[in-house]
């Protein structure tokens, strides 16, 4: 089974980058952008991805707002939800007043094979 995958960054840099990484790490990958969190939302209304990458920091809502709407989706709170951000120390502190959690935090910048192992160890389960 091809692996699915939603992006959330308000870079387009960085979604075009994610794309281009994901479609040659895990070849037939499908990969969703986002640009927003309302974005996000629309593709997620017919589009039900393995893994949810986002950045934490952009406009509007943030990452971890959108993170909050997932863990309380029903349909979709089960998603791993990864989150990729040169801010991260700040959401280690932040902390999820109903228990609401990323799945993995990585740091930008990165090792793109920790980001490998990261996704890896999420489509084994």
């Amino acid at each position: 089974m091809l692996p699915k995958f939603l992006v959330l960054d308000d870079c387009e840099h960085f979604l075009e980058l994610y794309e281009r990484f994901l479609t040659e790490t895990f070849p037939g990958a499908i990969v969703k952008k986002a640009i927003n969190n309302k974005n996000a939302w629309s593709i997620l209304k017919n589009f039900y991805p393995d893994i949810i990458i986002t950045d934490l920091a952009h406009p509007g809502e943030d990452g971890y707002e959108f993170l909050v709407k997932i863990r309380r989706d029903p349909k979709k709170c089960s998603i791993p939800v990864i989150c990729i951000s040169g801010c991260a120390d700040a959401l280690l502190r932040r902390g999820g007043g109903n228990g609401e959690q990323f799945n993995a935090i990585l740091t930008k910048p990165m090792e793109l094979q920790i980001l490998t192992d990261c996704i890896m160890k999420f489509l084994s389960c």
